[in-house]
């Protein structure tokens, strides 16, 4: 949805009502409910008052009453192409897609050139696994662009670039090409503007080390940067600052806030302020953990605010940005010299690119259910979106490969799960050997793995957070190692935990691991027991050790900018 200023505004340009203008302007979005309701109530039939009350209680957490003002503005105005694609945008996070696909049909009919509305439409038709669809609209909204909001431009760019990474049909060259020339488009009317930067070239001094995400919290990122940040924030020579870009409170984040000096939101801060903040600041390395994510700041990072630039953790590939001057991976994710050309950062190698705790709700891990079940249940625990019809493809081949054996699915959108099945089913599943179940609570999720014997990944887009969960419970996963930095992320974490033999170097690969595992029994059982202590004896299962690394990193970057170097590629366990 377009931001709640952002939205409102459009709308009160045209209410030309002066009270409420000001309260959306001065940020004071409960003045500005207030005004807003007080004018329905004068002026019960007024659509204009309804769609702005529904963007501002939405902004305000009560989904059903804006959900109800925006059906108003829907019915008042019945043929403005904004009022639809709010509403189709707000049923799309309800997850109620067929409805918001035909509010933002008729959008696209009311006004063919409404970008918003194609980029919603993509997004809408990503969370269901439609990659093709989901390409083809963004890539409408792109060519059309929306000039009046082009923090839109900037992010369904990074939402198509997010999109085709997920395409198994893309192939290195063109993704690699997409993310250059977004980030050539971001940059190019912002290098000559680029200011010399005064920070005190003191190359052993303390560092202001900001970061910048809007995953301060539990998600994958906050749990990954969990077990670190605490022991980089004890680091003498180390102050740092937060910039999230979201308002959510929740134990996690409640953990990280107290290992920052600062913690600022930038929720709504236009880039230009947000630059400001940076400047004033005086950042010496900036590290974005979005990359090509929601509420990613990238067109501040091409503002080039701190003289030093990093990319890690919220994105397995480049930014595209030329201002970024460094990404931060592991050797066995991205073997050096493999994939350098796909990134304009230069590469710098920790031990292991995360530390990895597992979660407080797993227990233990189940024995394996294959050896009281008969036969082999293969799982996955992806989102739909990852879910391709290539992958589709893949699973159904290696159940035909191997009769006796069952697929498992689980965490699927509520409502999805029927067309996931019949997906499964067309493909050439029987489905007496499928499940499919839906999103579950954290600690359901995890004894979910006690039902499954190997999890299965999926093409394209790799899986990283849930390969780490199922290592954690005692189940390996299948994978194809790939081409592209998003389709290697499982086989890098399977290679840290010695499991090369459920890496596949292809689909044949891919079944015939498959089918060494399924017969292989007595191993397969003896390996789950041992899949959580070889995690933690891993590099990223040493919090302290990866900590150390990256510290060793970052001063190795301020050194080197200190000296005028150029960035250059290094490892922290072999720097020159």
């Amino acid at each position: 949805m377009v931001s709640t200023n952002r939205q409102a505004g459009t709308a009160l340009a045209l209410a030309d009502e002066p009270d409420l203008i000001a309260a959306v302007a001065r940020g004071d979005l409960g003045e500005a409910q207030r005004v807003a309701s007080a004018l329905i109530e004068r002026h019960p039939t007024r659509g204009l008052a309804w769609k702005v009350l529904g963007a501002l209680l939405w902004a305000q957490g009560d989904r059903d009453e804006a959900l109800a003002a925006m059906r108003n503005s829907v019915q008042l105005l019945p043929e403005d192409a904004e009022a639809h694609c709010n509403l189709g945008f707000t049923l799309t996070l309800l997850e109620r897609f067929d409805e918001a696909e035909r509010c933002f049909a008729d959008a696209i009919r009311i006004d063919p050139r409404f970008s918003i509305a194609h980029y919603r439409l993509g997004m809408c038709h990503f969370v269901q696994g439609r990659v093709p669809e989901a390409r083809a609209s963004l890539e409408e909204g792109i060519a059309l662009k929306c000039n009046y909001t082009p923090h839109d431009d900037a992010q369904n760019h990074s939402n198509l670039l997010f999109v085709m990474s997920h395409d198994p049909r893309v192939g290195a060259l063109e993704l690699t090409e997409e993310h250059r020339r977004f980030g050539d488009h971001i940059e190019a009317p912002l290098r000559s503007a680029w200011q010399a930067h005064t920070n005190d070239r003191k190359p052993e001094r303390t560092l202001q080390i900001g970061f910048v995400s809007g995953d301060l919290y539990d998600h994958p990122v906050g749990r990954f940067v969990e077990p670190l940040l605490p022991q980089l924030a004890q680091a003498p020579d180390l102050r740092l600052h937060a910039y999230c870009s979201n308002s959510i409170d929740d134990e996690v984040s409640r953990v990280l806030k107290p290992c920052f000096h600062r913690f600022t939101s930038i929720d709504g801060l236009p880039d230009a302020s947000f630059y400001e903040k940076l400047i004033e600041d005086r950042i010496d390395i900036l590290i974005d953990l979005s990359g090509h994510t929601g509420h990613n700041r990238l067109p501040v990072f091409a503002r080039k605010p701190a003289p030093v630039q990093v990319s890690w953790l919220g994105y397995p590939g480049t930014t595209g940005l030329t201002a970024m001057d460094y990404y931060i991976a592991d050797a066995g994710w991205l073997p050096p010299g493999r994939f350098d050309q796909q990134f304009t950062e230069q590469l710098v190698y920790l031990p292991h690119r995360w530390a990895f705790a597992g979660h407080p709700d797993a227990g233990a891990a189940s024995p394996l259910p294959a050896l009281t079940n008969g036969h082999v249940t293969f799982g996955s625990f992806h989102r739909l979106g990852k879910i391709s019809a290539a992958t589709i493809k893949l699973w159904a081949d290696l159940l035909t490969a191997l009769p006796d054996t069952k697929l498992r699915v689980v965490g699927i959108l509520a409502g999805q799960e029927s067309l996931l099945r019949d997906r499964l089913i067309a493909a050439g599943v029987d489905d007496a050997r499928l499940s499919v179940l839906g999103r579950l609570p954290m600690d359901r999720y995890l004894q979910a793995h006690a039902e499954v014997d190997i999890a299965l990944d999926t093409l394209a887009f790799s899986g990283a957070t849930t390969t780490m969960h199922s290592l954690w419970m005692g189940v390996p996963t299948l994978t194809i190692a790939g081409l592209t930095p998003q389709a290697n992320a499982c086989a890098g974490i399977l290679a840290h935990v010695e499991l090369l033999k459920f890496i596949g170097a292809d689909a044949p690969g891919f079944i015939a691991a498959a089918r060494y595992w399924a017969t292989h029994i007595p191993e397969l059982a003896a390996l789950r027991s041992q899949l959580r202590a070889r995690v933690q004896s891993s590099p990223g299962g040493n919090p302290a050790l990866i900590a150390a690394h990256l510290r060793l990193s970052l001063r190795h970057m301020w050194r080197s900018w200190c000296q005028g170097k150029a960035a250059a590629s290094f490892d922290t366990g072999r720097r020159p």
